[in-house]
């Protein structure tokens, strides 16, 4: 059974990339493209300094990278960060993230997904029965849906700009029209992905296209591209949605 060449966008962890689509079915050669790099932004002393005296009551974590630039800004500041803080994150792997650096997840949603943690995390925010103050470290330029419907439900929101993301400078050159043709799936990872991917290559007409959120999946309809959504952003279950 011949294997099947998938392009992802981006670093991601080997021992996640599933080596087959599933039992008794092709297997699968990875092709991994980082199109994205990622630049801390300074925090202010004094903004860490307000959070440790004064702490807020959650946390929320839009992505495992966020989490790894936000224990680097207290890191660097020499501050610890409040236990009395609750954690909260957008899915599993952030919330494993999270724990790898010290900081166990209160809250994650059973799906991972802006829509689906905005829909738990309301029942946790009512069953408490007061509007917390939140802070939510995250990519400079974001999407603020989570902030917008939370001071939409009376919560203090701070948004802390903690990093910029650009495209690869050298992108251009990574791939040849050649490996591109070879491709019978792109697997994109996230909406800037999608931008940085369509700003220097093609899409091969033969390639299946897979998305990992519906941010993701609404940026390549904006192309006019459809895409087969990856089950619970589990690639390990990419192969129920290959055609």
């Amino acid at each position: 059974m011949k294997a099947v060449k998938i392009l992802v966008t981006g670093d991601r962890d080997k021992a996640k990339l599933p080596p087959t689509l599933g039992e008794g079915k092709a297997a699968i050669e990875w092709l991994e493209l980082p199109v994205l790099e990622f630049e801390a932004l300074p925090v202010a002393s004094e903004t860490l300094e307000a959070l440790a005296k004064n702490p807020v009551d959650w946390i929320i974590f839009t992505s495992a990278r966020a989490v790894r630039f936000w224990s680097e800004a207290w890191m660097d500041a020499g501050e610890d960060f409040p236990t009395e803080t609750k954690v909260a994150c957008v899915g599993q792997v952030t919330a494993n993230a999270a724990t790898q650096d010290g900081l166990d997840s209160d809250f994650f949603p059973s799906e991972p997904g802006s829509d689906r943690f905005l829909a738990e995390f309301e029942a946790v925010l009512a069953e408490a029965g007061r509007k917390p103050r939140v802070a939510i470290p995250m990519a400079e330029g974001g999407r603020t849906k989570i902030a917008e419907r939370l001071k939409e439900l009376g919560c203090l929101v701070q948004v802390i700009p903690l990093y910029r993301t650009r495209m690869k400078a050298d992108l251009g050159n990574a791939l040849s029209p050649e490996q591109i043709e070879s491709l019978n799936g792109l697997l994109f990872t996230s909406p800037s992905s999608v931008e940085a991917y369509l700003s220097y290559f093609t899409v091969p007409k033969a390639a299946q296209l897979f998305a990992i959120g519906t941010f993701t999946e609404s940026a390549l309809v904006e192309h006019g591209l459809s895409a087969s959504l990856v089950p619970g952003g589990d690639l390990q279950r990419i192969g129920e949605v290959w055609k």
